[in-house]
């Protein structure tokens, strides 16, 4: 009876106010281009998630020309809007730069009551578009030369000879997203699922050499294609090792629950697991608290290479930070750690720690984390960049421990919805669906005590027995 009435006592999640929304939220970066309207990463859309970018309504309202850039993997089967500008009054009034399986497109509507109605759209000829791959489409829209599109670094539409209009040519626009285009009440958005990984616009079109740079198919891009073939194959498991310092070493931070490479792994081995073969997807924690760079490389064999591991998640800078390690020699050794993970035939990905509350931390740790970004980007290596996503986060000390450095048990269940966005695994699923966690007292730990007293005593007796 005793088992019983205990097996009801369950852990209860009190649902907390977690930022279910701020993946669809915008967060937008400061960058150094005066031409550069706005900037978002990181975007998971679905049916209930949009990036809002009304904040940038006046800016964009007033452009006669500029280029969008959007990097993005979906899963839809229709006219999907990438990003919109509309008046969601009117059924007509709006402005989408939009894909299908098969084409890549804009289109213009303008409507304003009283006056004549016009439709602009300009199309690509049939391509193809691969879901869950990353792809990288740019839209250019010069009022002296007309309208280009590239595709994954190809230039592959040129219209010379349709009325050139841009986003001025909306009439009282009041919503800018991506991932749909929003109109008057029951008419088709356009809505996109999948996930930007970013989405630009600029004031000004940007030359072809440019744009064929930025939209090209890096070393990069054809890795996260193969680690998330690696996360859905139903053919052949996987190794997936997780190395680093003390975020990833995460004992005594999750304060009970699970870590951030705990809630990966329930992911990728039991939600999303269709047999024994995706089940067989072994996930490795090899983090150790204050293991610098360097001391990495020293005991990759034992830590990474003996575990014949196919993609290989590293977090560092935290120990390097409070070592002082030279910025020269941490660069140089993230990017011998690459070497070497490609060397023995895997993929390296690799993550920022996350932005702290401790001010002076924060101050301290910055320069590793830049140095990170500059490796990862000259190399053409995979960045997960929590810091800059934490730290345009509102709410960020619910997210980190008392330390103010590393973080908590919420802090560890957002790692990992950014890694299932990153690699388009997300959106769904029991982990993506706990919104926070309460401290839970274990009424049952009384008669826990009473049953192994109960045992002691038993156990006792029967010695007793046993000599006599």
């Amino acid at each position: 009876m005793r088992r019983i009435w205990c097996g009801f006592i369950a852990l209860v999640l009190l649902l907390v106010m977690f930022p279910t929304t701020i993946l669809a939220n915008e967060t937008v970066l400061q960058e150094s281009d005066p031409n550069l309207v706005f900037r978002v990463e990181n975007q998971t859309i679905n049916t209930n998630y949009y990036t809002n970018l009304n904040a940038n309504i006046d800016a964009l309202k007033v452009l006669d020309e500029g280029t969008i850039i959007v990097k993005f993997r979906y899963t839809g089967t229709s006219i999907m809007s990438l990003f919109s500008l509309s008046n969601n009054t009117l059924a007509n009034g709006h402005f989408h730069l939009y894909i299908t399986p098969s084409v890549i497109g804009s289109e213009n509507r303008y409507e304003e009551p009283g006056k004549s109605s016009s439709n602009i759209n300009v199309k690509s000829g049939a391509i193809v578009l691969t879901p869950n791959d990353v792809h990288t489409v740019a839209m250019v829209m010069d009022k002296a030369k007309g309208y280009k599109y590239f595709l994954d670094g190809a230039l592959i539409k040129e219209d010379t000879t349709s009325a050139r209009k841009f986003l001025n040519n909306i009439y009282a626009p009041n919503t800018a997203e991506l991932g749909r285009t929003d109109r008057l009440v029951g008419s088709n958005e356009y809505p996109f699922t999948g996930v930007i990984d970013f989405a630009e616009e600029y004031r000004t079109p940007l030359t072809d050499k440019v744009l064929i740079e930025r939209t090209a198919v890096p070393q990069a891009n054809a890795d996260l294609n193969n680690v998330k073939k690696s996360l859905l194959s139903t053919t052949e498991s996987s190794n997936f090792i997780f190395t680093g310092d003390d975020i990833t070493f995460a004992a005594g931070q999750a304060k009970g629950y699970r870590n951030f490479m705990q809630h990966f792994e329930e992911r990728i081995r039991w939600e999303m697991a269709s047999g024994v073969v995706q089940r067989n997807n072994f996930v490795f924690n090899t983090g150790m608290k204050g293991m610098t760079s360097s001391e990495l490389l020293v005991d990759f064999n034992r830590l990474v290479k003996d575990l014949h591991p196919k993609t290989v998640f590293v977090m560092l800078g935290t120990a390097d930070a409070k070592k002082g390690t030279p910025i020269i020699d941490f660069k140089a050794n993230v990017k011998a750690i690459a070497d070497q993970i490609r060397a023995d035939g895997a993929i390296p990905v690799f993550q920022t720690p996350v932005f702290p509350t401790d001010t002076a931390y924060a101050t301290e740790l910055t320069p590793y984390v830049e140095a990170l970004k500059a490796v990862t980007n000259q190399e053409s290596l995979l960045l997960v960049n929590h810091f800059d996503t934490w730290k345009a986060y509102s709410d960020l000390v619910s997210l980190i421990g008392n330390d103010g450095k590393l973080p908590n048990e919420l802090g560890h269940l957002r790692i990992a919805k950014e890694l299932m966005t990153y690699f388009g695994i997300g959106g769904s699923g029991s982990t993506w669906n706990i919104n926070g966690f309460t401290d839970i007292k274990e009424s049952a730990q009384e008669h826990i005590n009473q049953d192994i007293d109960l045992r002691e005593q038993v156990t006792l007796f029967q010695s007793i027995w046993l000599i006599h």
